[in-house]
């Protein structure tokens, strides 16, 4: 079976219960994942109302299945691997900013599927400062590179470095 096409699919119910698939709940469960005040239950109680509106849907692996929706990249169908130069909590500002400056989109405002949104963020331009700064994030030094350029580099990174602390992926293994 094909893919998810975000022009012609969407997903309402998952297992018989209506699932939230709006970028926001999205954007709320990887803040929620990562408080350090709520314990295991109390997340798992959040997730449940986030998605499920308090519900549990009655199938295996539920939390797969919820790492499956939320990490799903359209292009390759598996969760994104590799070195973290982008946080959606710490780049919130500049999500907001990207999505206004390329699409003329209030995000505040909006409804839409995670899916569509993760669609038109795999599509902002280079010239935002989001991806300026995921570009300076994952820059490797050159032993070519001049000391002046290197000095640049590792400034600009200091500026724009993600915490080094617990993250999503982190929080999600622990589950």
């Amino acid at each position: 079976m094909p893919k998810f096409n975000v022009i012609t699919d969407k997903p309402e119910e998952y297992s018989g219960i209506i699932v939230n698939t709006d970028f926001k709940s999205v954007l709320k469960f990887f803040r929620m994942i990562e408080a350090e005040d709520l314990n295991e239950e109390e997340k798992t109680r959040l997730t449940m109302q986030i998605f499920f509106n308090g519900k549990i849907p009655l199938v295996n692996n539920l939390w797969e299945e919820i790492e499956t929706f939320i990490y799903y990249d359209s292009q390759k169908g598996e969760k994104s691997e590799g070195a973290k130069v982008f946080d959606y909590n710490a780049d919130h500002g500049r999500i907001f900013a990207a999505f206004w400056e390329t699409y003329n989109i209030d995000l505040r405002n909006t409804d839409m599927h995670w899916f569509v949104f993760r669609e038109l963020f795999d599509a902002i331009p280079e010239k935002t400062k989001l991806m300026q700064v995921i570009d300076i994030r994952g820059k490797k030094l050159k032993k070519e590179d001049s000391a002046e350029y290197k000095k640049q580099i590792m400034k600009l990174k200091n500026i724009y470095r993600l915490d080094t602390g617990d993250n999503i992926q982190s929080a999600l293994d622990r589950w």
